[in-house]
């Protein structure tokens, strides 16, 4: 009877986490640039975020797949303007704007006439406050509240006399649920508030809301999760935590934490373990990963696990490091395995990634140092390629410069790139080495000469 329980647990969050394809279809009026992005997150508990690049026809037509597993928010990025879109899995949206003027122009045409993006649009979010963490403990408390019934009152403001979606007004009271309690959960100690304050906090975080399974697909849920957690497991041990250095302690702790139902435990740990198993760290959570592996824990998150456990060890030092074979600036095709004999370092950035061109331009004077015993090579993420060929990195810079086809692209995969800026230095033979300075800084010469 367990194994048929777990059985169906397992089914059923796979079901729940399966993706669809949606289109946006699109018509733009002056259009001058012939492409429109359409990044948003395809995987919700590893993050991954999925950007595609769709042509815009002649007749200033575009139609562009997304695949999610439940409602999101999808950007629309056109000529360094950005959109933010409601869409549901399965139903497909239209969007009309002026080339000119997209913000100010956009118009939406949704399945059933529902107004989900008119309203979407016109929602001016409170946000909470930076300082919140410098005031007195019942003070944070009462500021979050107020913030969130100022929310919720315009929110109700808004769509009063609108034809939305049941999905998207389940989705904005998520929304603003799950980023009111995280946030509390975040910034309160409740031992710290007057007995007032600790029965109302208490009574918020109920057995219904902790476990809602409809909430867990949604991004705030996940803001939710994490500093609900790391919030008991800090009372619990007496000591404030860091939730990628005290792993192990964070492990046993939320194990053992009964307010969490299976599927909430499961999710957390899962993802306590994804985010912290890397090529330098991968041996030493093993006792943590087998236990979890081994669990009643939905085969899909176990199976995410696992990937990027197998990931971590083939990038561990003394692994080969991945070939490639990419288009340099010239036009000569770059291969990795063409530059044995040299140590490589192996920079991965983008035209938006403000810590990958600091490195890049403030290393000059180390890869003249290093000119004949380091190949420097620098592969360029972005999804437009003109970007990477006109850019002061690429025009200026020393070294080999690459265009890798934008973050979703093969060597993006291959080196397991979700974030910039990525780095990789790799020995003479191809392989890993783990644990160097980066290349601008002062001890990066001698790490390389010390090898």
């Amino acid at each position: 009877m367990n194994r048929l329980l777990t059985l169906l647990f397992c089914l059923s969050f796979i079901m729940m986490n399966a993706q669809e394809s949606t289109f946006i279809h699109g018509k733009v009026l002056n259009d001058t640039v012939n492409v429109i992005s359409t990044p948003y997150i395809y995987d919700q508990f590893t993050a991954y975020k999925a950007s595609i690049n769709v042509d815009i026809d002649d007749a200033g037509e575009f139609k562009a797949e997304v695949l999610i597993a439940a409602p999101t928010i999808v950007t629309l990025y056109y000529k360094r303007k950005t959109i933010d879109i409601y869409v549901e899995p399965g139903k497909n949206i239209g969007v009309f704007f002026d080339g000119n003027d997209m913000v100010n122009s956009i118009r939406f045409f949704e399945k059933d006439e529902s107004g989900n993006n008119e309203v979407w649009q016109k929602i001016n979010r409170e946000a909470y406050p930076d300082d919140l963490g410098e005031l007195p403990f019942d003070e944070r408390f009462e500021s979050i509240n107020a913030i969130y019934d100022t929310e919720v009152a315009n929110w109700k403001n808004i769509i009063q006399g609108s034809s939305l979606s049941d999905e998207f007004v389940s989705y904005m009271e998520l929304y603003y649920q799950y980023e009111w309690l995280g946030t509390l959960a975040r910034y309160v100690n409740v031992d710290s508030l007057s007995a007032d304050n600790q029965t109302k906090f208490k009574g918020y975080f109920t057995d219904e809301i902790i476990n809602n399974s409809n909430a867990m697909k949604h991004p705030k849920h996940e803001y939710f999760l994490y500093y609900f957690s790391l919030a008991h497991c800090e009372k619990a041990l007496g000591r404030e935590l860091n939730y990628y250095k005290d792993v192990g302690d964070i492990y046993a702790c939320v194990k053992d934490f009964d307010e969490l139902s299976p599927a909430k435990k499961s999710y957390a740990l899962g993802k306590l373990l994804y985010f912290n198993i890397k090529p330098k760290t991968v041996g030493q959570f093993d006792t943590y990963y087998y236990d979890f592996i081994n669990s009643d824990a939905p085969e899909d998150i176990v199976q995410k696990v696992k990937k990027r456990y197998d990931k971590a060890q083939g990038f561990a030092a003394g692994s080969a490091a991945p070939d490639f074979e990419l288009v340099g600036k010239d036009g000569n095709k770059i291969k990795l395995s063409d530059l044995r004999g040299k140590k490589v370092y192996l920079s991965f950035w983008a035209s938006w990634c403000g810590p990958c061109k600091y490195e890049i331009f403030n290393a000059k004077d180390n890869r003249a140092i290093l000119n004949d015993e380091v190949f420097f090579v620098y592969v360029n993420l972005d999804n437009n390629k003109s970007k990477w060929q006109n850019h002061a990195v690429t025009t200026k810079e020393s070294g080999t410069h690459v265009w890798g086809e934008g973050m979703n692209s093969k060597i993006a995969r291959d080196y397991a790139i979700k974030t910039l800026p990525r780095n990789f230095l790799i020995d003479e033979s191809g392989n890993f080495i783990n644990k160097f300075p980066k290349s601008d800084t002062d001890g990066f010469v001698d790490f390389i000469r010390g090898r």
